[in-house]
């Protein structure tokens, strides 16, 4: 218990770092928000009472310490530009993010795992040469530059997929599938890249292990061996990998969203950003910040659900 309170605390601290540096970050912004929101038409007297109101003529750290306040109250603000509630705005384009993120999730692990699993036990097969270079490919090559070949190749060339704009769930499920598939595509390629090479890695570890002999000389089928008695003792670093890039996956949808045309919060980001709504861009990076710290705790957690010898070890 005093383990995961001091893991929590981390955390929180965690939390409050990222969101303090990105108020910092924030004052480096070109143009004067106050500007932005009064019109460039706007008179001197004009743009400082937009200032005043706004408590842009207070030091960082007194308009991070309301903002803070505020966001304990579950107030997020009220956008700049569009006067809409940010906890209003991310809520509905938080759920767009999360059903990417997810299915990228889902295709990473479904390319990795199998191809880790068999190159490990099959080294020197046709998959086992493939896989290394495979995987360095995928995770060498940027998001964009695979997202654009998948839109040339899949939408442009052969017409499968469309190139951009997004259906939503309630549309169908499988529209809304067909218009995720390419963005998801995209940013699973690294991903998938990653945990390929770490699964593949600690399984040919676990496959010297003396209970892995055992289970060949008591006749235990491949698929038993490979997938039970292997596979889950050799899945803790790929379980780690895959909570932090839950949280990484997130925020890395940023340029994937701008680029296939979909209402995420990543989209969201980068409009914010380019209109310098600074209350807005606050509470999509304290929402990132705040997933990336629940999914660590939840990954710790896991470990002792997936090996035993971590639950003993704690208890």
């Amino acid at each position: 218990m005093k383990r995961f309170g001091l893991r929590a605390l981390h955390l929180f601290v965690v939390l409050i770092l990222v969101t303090f540096l990105v108020s910092v970050m924030l004052e480096f912004l070109p143009g004067d928000p106050a500007v932005v929101i009064a019109g460039e038409n706007a008179t001197p007297e004009q743009v400082e009472l937009v200032r005043q109101k706004l408590n842009l003529d207070q030091p960082v750290i007194a308009r991070y310490f309301l903002w803070a306040s505020h966001v304990l109250q579950g107030d997020l603000g009220v956008s700049f530009r569009t006067t809409q509630p940010v906890g209003e705005a991310i809520a509905q384009r938080l759920p767009v993010s999360l059903e990417l993120m997810v299915l990228a999730q889902i295709i990473a692990l479904i390319m990795a795992v199998p191809m880790a699993v068999w190159a490990a036990y099959r080294p020197r097969s046709t998959v086992g040469r493939i896989a290394t270079p495979t995987s360095v490919l995928m995770i060498s090559t940027p998001e964009f530059v695979i997202a654009l070949m998948l839109i040339l190749g899949g939408a442009m060339v052969l017409g499968w997929f469309p190139a951009t704009g997004f259906v939503p769930l309630a549309a169908g499920l499988g529209l809304n599938l067909i218009s995720l598939a390419l963005p998801a595509l995209a940013v699973a390629a690294e991903p998938a890249g990653t945990y390929s090479r770490i699964l593949r890695a600690d399984m040919s570890r676990t496959f010297d292990e003396d209970f892995m002999l055992a289970a060949k000389a008591k006749g235990m089928t491949i698929p038993n061996i490979l997938f039970r008695q292997a596979l889950r003792p050799s899945s803790l670093s790929l379980v780690t990998l895959a909570g932090l890039n839950t949280a990484r996956l997130l925020g890395s949808v940023v340029v994937i969203e701008s680029l296939f045309g979909i209402p995420g919060i990543g989209r969201l980001l980068v409009e914010s950003v380019n209109n310098s709504d600074f209350v807005t861009v606050q509470g999509v990076v304290c929402v990132i910040a705040l997933t990336y710290v629940i999914v660590n705790a939840l990954t710790d957690l896991s470990y002792a659900i997936i090996d035993p010898r971590v639950r003993h070890a704690v208890a």
